[in-house]
């Protein structure tokens, strides 16, 4: 125990609020374990000599440091050689969850939390519906939304519904209780194998989202709705009906997309091995 540092307890804070648990949620987790440290401490008289990291952690939404603070988009190069390793060194499932994660700008729980029946590739407008069930529980109402699938994410999901059939989630590695965390961790070392920035973490994605759906034209509604932030007043009011909020938040992700695919260049597909052919006998 005595070997958790500060750096740690930040770590897991951050990797708590990946998963899209509440602010609230995270410092009552943190307080527990806070609080078994401390008795530690003092059972075994160390408050001299080790301080307890997890005393006075900032949270985000909660302390003085904001979450827009907190993190910033990843910028160009640290995106493509983040993805660069994810696609390269991890396992199909986890490449799935980024691949959603960069070209949706959902919540990395959102995505973990996928159940096959949630996933729509048909049509004109292929989306994922980002539902509370019990597996997956949502910050706010606004973070009930359907997101458009376009471009690489409408691939990724057709993927990942192959490699689900038969199953109810869409993940069976991260579609548990203690999936999100799990893939927020792996995620990680692979972010900060490129980049020691305190600011660039997986939900950094979000915020890069955000920035390529306003270079595209999007307005704060579209934004709003896209990501699953919270609508303000009369004017922010959504659309309708579901079938007109997807015909027009697939034509703003598509525009988004093109911005995305001009700055930080569309994910890169793994070419497949040739078989092994047979020598050919004498």
């Amino acid at each position: 125990m005595l070997s958790i540092t500060r750096e740690d307890a930040r770590r897991f804070r951050d990797a708590l609020l990946e998963t899209g648990i509440k602010p609230e949620s995270v410092r009552r987790e943190l307080n527990v374990i806070k609080a078994v440290i401390n008795h530690v401490i003092t059972e075994h008289g160390l408050a001299n000599s080790y301080a307890n990291p997890f005393n006075k952690l900032p949270i985000a939404n909660l302390d003085n440091e904001t979450d827009l603070e907190k993190r910033d988009p990843l910028p160009e190069s640290v995106l493509k050689a983040v993805r660069s390793r994810i696609m390269s060194n991890s396992k199909t499932e986890l490449q799935l969850v980024w691949r959603l994660l960069e070209e949706t700008g959902c919540r990395l729980g959102e995505i973990t939390g996928l159940r096959v029946s949630d996933v729509e590739v048909t049509g004109s407008t292929p989306h994922v519906s980002v539902e509370w069930h019990e597996d997956r529980r949502l910050k706010t109402k606004a973070s009930r939304r359907d997101v458009p699938l376009v471009g690489d994410a409408l691939e990724a999901a057709k993927e990942a519904l192959r490699l689900a059939k038969g199953r109810a989630m869409l993940f069976e590695a991260y579609g548990t209780e203690n999936g999100p965390t799990n893939a927020s961790a792996a995620l990680m070392k692979h972010v900060r194998a490129v980049t020691d920035n305190p600011l660039h973490v997986v939900h950094s994605l979000r915020h890069n989202m955000s920035d390529w759906l306003r270079a595209g034209g999007a307005g704060e509604r579209e934004v709003n709705v896209i990501l699953g932030h919270s609508l303000k007043g009369v004017g922010s009011r959504t659309y309708g009906s579901k079938a007109e909020r997807l015909r027009i938040t697939t034509e703003v992700m598509k525009k988004a997309h093109e911005v995305k695919n001009r700055q930080a260049g569309p994910i890169p597909q793994e070419t497949p091995a040739e078989p092994m052919r047979p020598p050919v006998s004498g």
